[in-house]
C-alpha cells in the first residue's frame, strides 16, 4: 500500500493531545473575543469561486492545495502551518486580541468540543453550504456536531481501531497466531484477563498482554456508549465504570507499567514484552514501522472483544468571519469528496467520504501483517461496530485529567477505582468550576 510520511499527522495529533495538556484552558478574555460578524448567508455568493482564502493546519497539505489551484485558475489558498500543540492557543489569543481568524480551521478530535463551543464556525448543513451528510461515513457524524446540534465540522478521515498482536509471542504463549482462532479464543475481556494471567505465569512475569494502562483506557473509552460528561455534568457512575475496568486489568498483573506516549511505550512495538496493542488504521505507519523495522510479517489484527472503536480524527471548519465562503466551501468539498480526497486516498488515508472504502484497496494483502487483509478487518469487521459519543467542550480537560489519574494508578497499586473517581472529579472541577456532579 502506498503511504506518505505526512500520515504522521495522526500520531502527531495524538502526541499533542497528551503532551499539550494544560495550555488549552479557555480564559475569560477568550470568551469575550467570541463575537463574530455576519453569517454564511449574509456574505457569501456561492457561485463565485475566485480570490484568496487562508487556512491554518498543523501539517503541510500542499499536494491538495496545488491540485486545487491548478484546476481552479484565479484562486489562491494560503496555508499557515501551526504547531499542533499551539493550535488552540493561537485561535484563543487571536480572538482575545480582536485579530482575524483564517477562513478554514481544523478541529482535532479531543479539543474540537472546545473549538465548537467558541461559536466561531458556520453550520455546514445550513444555507448556503447545504452539506449532504449522507455523503459522509455515518459513524463519524457525532464528531461533526456541536452541543447545539449544528454541523460545524466536516470530518476528514475515518479512524477505525482494533487489536494488533505480535505473531511470535501469540504463538508461543497463546498457542496460535491465527487471527480467526484468536478471535474464537478471546470473546470477552474477562477471557482476555484470564488468558493474560496464564501468560504471566508461563513467562515468569516477563510478558504482558498490553503495554500501558493508557492502552486499556483507549479501548475501554472507545467502546463505551455512555458519556462521562453530559449536559455540563460529570456522570459519576460512568467514570467509576471506566476506572473499575482499568483497575481490573492493572490488578490482574497483565499490563506493563510503561506510561503511554513515552519513548519506552513507542519502543515496546519492537520489543518482546507485550503481545497486544490497540491499533488505529493509521497505526502501521505511526506506531509499528518506525519502532519495529524488523517486524515485517510478525503482526496480526483482530476485532477486540465487544467490538472496535474510533481513535483520533481531524475536521474542517469554516469561520463565520470568512470573507470568501464560496472558495472555502469549494475547497473543503474538493478535499473531502473530489480530487483532494483522491490524493489523500492514494497516500494511504481513508477519507470520510462514503465512496472511499474501495473494495480493491480494502482487499490488499499487508506484508507487515503476514499477508493479512487488514483493510477488510478495519472496514468490514471493525467499522460497523463503532459507536462515537457526542463531543463536549470539556473533552480536552477530560483527557488531561484522565492522564493524570492513569499515571497515579500506574504509580500506586494501592489506589482504588473509588480513589481514581475522587481524583478525577476533583481535578475536573479545579479546571472547570462550572461542572456539576451527578
Amino acid at each position: 500500500m502506498k503511504r506518505k510520511l505526512v500520515m504522521l499527522l495522526a500520531g502527531i495529533m495524538l502526541m499533542t493531545q497528551l503532551t499539550g495538556c494544560g495550555s488549552g484552558k479557555e480564559t475569560d478574555s477568550t470568551k469575550e473575543g467570541k463575537e463574530t460578524s455576519g453569517t454564511a448567508s449574509e456574505n457569501a455568493d456561492m457561485d463565485e469561486i475566485s480570490g484568496k482564502i487562508t487556512m491554518w493546519t498543523w501539517f503541510d497539505i500542499s499536494d491538495e492545495i496545488e491540485a486545487y489551484e491548478e484546476s481552479h485558475p484565479g484562486t489562491e489558498i494560503e496555508q499557515v502551518v501551526v504547531d499542533a500543540g499551539e493550535y488552540m492557543t493561537k485561535i484563543q489569543t487571536t480572538l482575545a486580541s480582536g485579530g482575524t481568524l483564517p477562513d478554514l480551521v481544523w478541529g482535532e478530535s479531543l479539543n474540537r468540543g472546545q473549538l465548537f463551543a467558541m461559536d466561531i464556525l458556520d453550520d455546514l448543513k445550513a444555507e448556503p453550504y447545504n452539506l449532504d451528510t449522507s455523503l459522509v461515513e455515518q459513524s463519524v457524524l457525532p464528531t461533526m456536531i456541536d452541543e447545539e446540534g449544528r454541523t460545524v465540522g466536516l470530518e476528514r478521515n475515518i479512524n477505525p481501531s482494533g487489536l494488533a498482536y505480535k505473531r511470535d509471542l501469540a504463538k508461543e504463549y497463546l498457542g496460535t497466531d491465527d487471527p480467526d482462532k484468536l478471535t474464537e479464543m478471546i470473546t470477552s475481556w474477562d477471557e482476555f484477563i484470564n488468558i493474560g494471567e496464564t501468560v504471566k505465569e508461563k513467562s515468569g512475569g516477563k510478558v504482558s498482554m498490553l503495554t500501558s494502562l493508557g492502552d486499556v483506557y483507549y479501548i475501554a473509552n472507545g467502546q463505551s456508549q455512555e458519556q462521562r460528561i453530559k449536559d455540563g455534568t460529570i456522570q459519576t457512575e460512568v467514570v467509576k465504570d471506566l476506572f473499575t475496568e482499568v483497575c481490573e486489568f492493572r490488578d490482574a498483573g497483565i499490563v506493563s507499567q510503561i506510561e503511554q506516549w513515552t519513548p519506552a511505550w513507542y519502543a515496546s512495538f519492537g520489543g518482546k514484552d507485550s503481545i497486544f496493542s490497540p491499533m488505529p488504521s493509521f497505526g502501521l505507519d505511526n506506531f509499528i514501522i518506525p519502532n519495529d523495522p524488523e517486524g515485517e510479517g510478525n503482526w496480526g489484527l483482530i476485532v477486540p472483544p465487544e467490538g472496535g472503536f474510533n481513535w483520533g480524527g481531524t475536521c474542517w471548519g469554516i469561520t463565520k468571519d470568512s470573507e470568501n465562503k464560496a472558495l472555502a466551501w469549494d475547497f473543503v468539498k474538493f478535499d473531502s469528496f473530489e480530487e483532494g480526497a483522491d490524493i489523500r486516498y492514494g497516500n494511504g488515508e481513508i477519507p470520510s467520504g462514503a465512496g472511499y472504502m474501495d473494495e480493491e484497496k480494502v482487499s490488499e494483502e499487508n506484508t507487515y501483517f503476514s499477508g493479512q487483509k487488514i483493510g477488510e478487518v478495519f472496514i468490514n469487521e471493525i467499522l460497523p461496530t463503532i459507536y462515537i459519543n457526542p463531543i463536549t467542550e470539556y473533552d480536552y480537560t477530560d483527557i488531561c485529567t484522565i492522564e493524570l489519574v492513569l499515571s497515579s494508578l500506574n504509580a500506586d497499586y494501592e489506589m482504588t477505582a473509588d480513589d481514581a473517581v475522587d481524583l478525577y472529579i476533583s481535578e475536573m472541577q479545579d479546571q472547570a468550576a462550572d461542572l456539576k456532579v451527578n
